[in-house]
């Protein structure tokens, strides 16, 4: 019995030492990854290439807002019975 619990320590060891590799060479592939050259160069000449300069925002048309009293807030102030019945069951037998 004694012999069973060791290995499996033994297991949960080898295990865990594993795991922490490769979490460990995740995050190094990946750091690695987004510090090299080519992704720096790839990042940058997308935000040269995206040029705003050029476009002209003073000919754009101005739209008027055609949502003017779509919404109706029902707040239930409005209610003037002061004997309103609450209950969460109530609402199920409808």
């Amino acid at each position: 019995m004694f012999l069973y619990r060791k290995k499996c320590n033994v297991m949960k060891k080898i295990i865990n030492i594993i795991s922490l590799l490769f979490i460990i060479t995740f995050f190094f592939l990946i750091i690695n990854y987004y510090f090299s050259n080519s992704h720096i160069e790839m990042i940058n000449l997308k935000r040269n290439n995206y040029d705003i300069k050029n476009l002209n925002m003073t000919d754009l048309p101005v739209i008027e807002s055609d949502t003017k009293g779509v919404i109706e807030y029902n707040t239930g102030y409005n209610i003037k019975s002061k004997n309103f019945k609450r209950s969460f069951w109530e609402l199920f037998k409808n």
